[in-house]
């Protein structure tokens, strides 16, 4: 009988506890709302502004670099990411992998305005969509 009583104390000690636990007022939580991240630009916004004078899929390999030379003087050159990893964009030089300024994330998009070649780099296998604008 003893032991029945001891688990009987020890359960209502742990339903007054819970009952205090209960009713202490906790202050009301605000939520935060993060702005979100600005998109990209948009594809069909640049293709309805210039015309599309040349398109170029091309598939990156492992800690590859690749140089696109415009096929046409005087355009505006677009790469965009098509997924598959993160690529590295830049116009003067080798594109350098790990710099958070020339990286182009999935579904993001950079213009190079009068540029002859682009430079893009990668650590993973990305699929890139080069679009020359006129």
């Amino acid at each position: 009988m003893a032991v029945r009583k001891k688990a009987t104390e020890a359960t209502e000690a742990t339903e007054m506890a819970v009952e205090q636990l209960e009713t202490v007022d906790t202050p009301a939580v605000e939520e935060v709302k993060e702005a979100p991240a600005p998109k990209a630009e948009k594809k069909a916004a640049v293709e309805t502004a210039k015309g599309v004078v040349s398109e170029t899929t091309h598939q990156l390999g492992i800690f590859s670099d690749y140089i696109y030379n415009a096929r046409n003087e005087g355009v505006d050159i677009v790469v965009e990411n098509l997924g598959y990893g993160d690529v590295y964009v830049h116009e003067r030089g080798v594109a350098k992998v790990g710099d958070l300024t020339q990286r182009l994330t999935f579904g993001e998009s950079r213009t190079f305005p009068a540029t002859s070649k682009v430079y893009a780099a990668s650590a993973s296998q990305p699929v890139i969509q080069i679009l020359e604008l006129k």
